[in-house]
């Protein structure tokens, strides 16, 4: 990524009691890692509404729909015994 003429700058950052000097290159992984997380974790977001879009759309899971059709399976079991 870098040659080893460009000059690197250097970070501190305080974790606990100690501070850790990072150097860009160390940064910059820092920051790809966590741009690949957060879009990670947008596209289990996305999954997840789209699991849930499509359980609203399914009839079967609709308690209206599902008490009718029972209704109906019930009437007709009633009316094929007679």
């Amino acid at each position: 990524m870098f040659s080893s003429d460009e000059e690197t700058s250097e970070t501190e950052e305080t974790v606990g009691l100690s501070t850790i000097t990072l150097s860009t290159t160390e940064q910059l992984t820092r920051l790809q890692i966590e741009k690949e997380e957060l879009q990670l974790k947008n596209l289990r977001q996305q999954e997840n509404e789209a699991i849930n879009t499509q359980k609203n759309d399914d009839p079967l899971n609709n308690p209206v729909y599902t008490s009718r059709l029972q209704n109906y399976l019930v009437k007709v079991s009633f009316l094929t015994h007679l």
